[in-house]
């Protein structure tokens, strides 16, 4: 299994180009999950019924175990 490469400090135009690829896609999942993990707990802390919230608490730590 292939965990991951080496780039050198002094990268070529290839390298450069894929890293920041590669961090821009990481960072577009981090905010998306982070939005949907926000959303989700608003959503479960506004509401009134206390067996509802319980139930959107647990999808959301179920998401954030994903």
């Amino acid at each position: 299994m292939k965990l991951g490469c080496r780039i050198a400090k002094d990268q070529t135009v290839a390298q450069e180009r894929h890293m920041q690829r590669a961090v821009g896609t990481a960072r577009l999942a981090w905010n998306r999950a982070s939005a949907e993990h926000r959303a989700l707990s608003d959503a479960a802390r506004a509401e009134p019924d206390e067996a509802k919230r319980k139930s959107d608490v647990a999808t959301t730590a179920r998401l954030c175990a994903s």
